[in-house]
């Protein structure tokens, strides 16, 4: 942590938490050339070029929160997912977001029960809105962008 003498949050601790699951996932890291999670990394603000696709970014966003108890708070972390495939063809893309849906639903509760350690209570998403794109150097590109939103009761 490069702020010394605050403990982690329980929102950090559920983004390490997310971005941890998507690391150890060897379908959804050996597809892409570039992953940004925005840890300190200095490829974590590279720009995407055709060389470092396809490329996928996670970046944790927060989102209006209430009290549900005198000292508890709901609060969820929005994690918006953008992906871009070096591809015109629109099952590319697809197959690429389907690919990072499974890591958070693999078809029982085994992801959200390992979140609830954070407090971690549900865990949503929204479809990507997807979009044909031209890079810098021409080169025509699909991309993704969408969210998966991990609702939190944080004690206070």
């Amino acid at each position: 942590m490069a702020i010394t003498g605050i403990s982690s949050s329980p929102t950090g601790q559920l983004w390490a938490a997310i971005v941890a699951r998507v690391r150890a996932n060897t379908a959804v890291m050996d597809a892409v050339k570039l992953a940004q999670f925005y840890e300190g990394r200095t490829s974590d603000l590279d720009k995407w070029t055709t060389a470092t696709l396809p490329a996928i970014r996670f970046t944790p966003q927060g989102g209006g929160s209430k009290w549900s108890a005198e000292v508890q708070h709901d609060a969820p972390l929005i994690v918006k997912v953008e992906l871009i495939v070096n591809s015109t063809t629109a099952s590319d893309v697809m197959d690429l977001w389907w690919a990072i849906v499974a890591v958070f639903f693999p078809g029982d509760n085994s992801v959200l029960n390992s979140l609830r350690t954070y407090g971690c209570y549900l865990i949503s998403m929204t479809d990507p809105a997807w979009d044909a794109q031209s890079l810098d150097d021409g080169t025509r590109v699909l991309a993704a962008t969408g969210a998966f939103k991990f609702d939190q009761h944080l004690n206070t």
